[in-house]
């Protein structure tokens, strides 16, 4: 079977939105214990499950710099390995330019 065209796999794509959005009181506590132990929670993991949103500490050079929330769009359970790929990759890029920022910021 032949791969996909890029045109196709562009179209299997799902669009979505960047917000900065409002935390419940409880996606925030998940929030910060992402922040305090630097390990993926919430949605689709097995650590903090009863969140809506998946929470990915942002480390660069070993420190946290920051967490990312993704909130699925409505009616969606779980991210794909595809779209976690995509999660962890945006995590890891993020994390490099909040590092490059706060770098600029000291200098």
């Amino acid at each position: 079977m032949a791969a996909p065209s890029p045109t196709e796999q562009r179209q299997a794509l799902t669009p979505i939105s960047v917000s900065p959005g409002e935390l419940t009181s409880h996606e925030q506590a998940v929030a910060d214990w992402v922040a305090e132990h630097s390990v993926v929670a919430g949605l689709g993991t097995d650590t903090l499950p009863s969140v809506g949103l998946l929470f990915v500490p942002l480390i660069a050079a070993g420190e946290l710099v920051g967490v990312l929330g993704v909130r699925p769009a409505a009616g969606v359970t779980r991210f794909s390995p595809d779209q976690l790929r995509l999660i962890e990759t945006v995590a890891g890029q993020s994390a490099l330019v909040v590092e490059r920022i706060q770098a600029a910021e000291r200098a």
